[in-house]
């Protein structure tokens, strides 16, 4: 997961998965994050996954659902 606080010019990693680790989530699992630091007006978030070989795999990956940016102060999620 990557956070940029300049529109994309350049991107700063707040998440890194495990390198060469086979991703096979059994369950969802809630992840937090606080981009306050990088507030700004054009402020921009990314999800990138890699695979890191060609060919095909048979089994799980990364999944995303249910992104939310809230202020702690006002909202409970």
């Amino acid at each position: 997961v990557d956070v940029s606080s300049n529109g994309g010019a350049a991107w700063t990693a707040i998440w890194n998965g495990v390198p060469n680790a086979c991703v096979n989530d059994p369950s969802w699992a809630l992840q937090t994050f606080n981009v306050t630091s990088y507030k700004a007006n054009n402020f921009r978030v990314r999800f990138c996954y890699n695979v890191g070989q060609s060919g095909s795999f048979d089994g799980g990956g990364w999944s995303v659902d249910d992104v939310a940016l809230y202020d702690p102060a006002c909202v409970t999620p």
